[in-house]
């Protein structure tokens, strides 16, 4: 518990990512949470958005003056992947909420489950800053979810991932 707090310090800039198929919405806050950005940066599933995310993320570190960043989401299907592994490569750790308690949260702040661009980012980042943030988290391997989704019998059905015939130890 103390490294989830120890985590998140005055020099981190906080992302609340809404994964979607074909886009993503982020919002960018502080420790404390003041929002940086004015409005949901909305950027596409590809190659080309990640880097417009990525360009739209350090602006905001110096200008703020920002050391770390911890990008949180919610695993949505297997659209988060993608980005996952480039929030990684690019040495960021993306933090996964729980769904669940997105959807709780949701109902918490204004009594009103409906899903918008505009408010899921904000509760996937109060999320993270409060420390509800899955604390084991798998290391990026597509496959590795897919074998152990078909382990547990919950095949997702994808073209877009490959799935090697390997060793499901990796899975954990």
């Amino acid at each position: 518990q103390n490294a989830k707090i120890e985590a998140i310090t005055e020099k981190t800039l906080v992302l609340g990512i809404d994964v979607g198929s074909e886009t993503h919405y982020a919002r960018a806050f502080d420790y404390r949470g003041i929002e940086y950005s004015k409005k949901p940066f909305k950027f596409s599933n590809t190659e080309a958005g990640f880097v417009t995310f990525k360009e739209w993320i350090l602006d905001l570190k110096e200008r703020h003056e920002k050391d770390k960043v911890i990008p949180g989401m919610e695993p949505t299907g297997h659209y988060w992947f993608n980005l996952g592994k480039f929030l990684q490569d690019n040495e960021m750790k993306p933090v996964l909420v729980n769904p669940h308690h997105v959807k709780k949260s949701k109902e918490l702040d204004d009594n009103n489950p409906t899903k918008n661009d505009r408010k899921d980012p904000n509760v996937i980042v109060g999320l993270v800053r409060d420390y509800a943030m899955q604390t084991k988290r798998v290391d990026y391997d597509p496959g590795g979810y897919r074998r152990l989704a078909a382990i547990e019998g919950r095949v997702y059905h994808s073209t877009a991932i490959s799935v090697p015939d390997t060793d499901t130890s990796k899975c954990l």
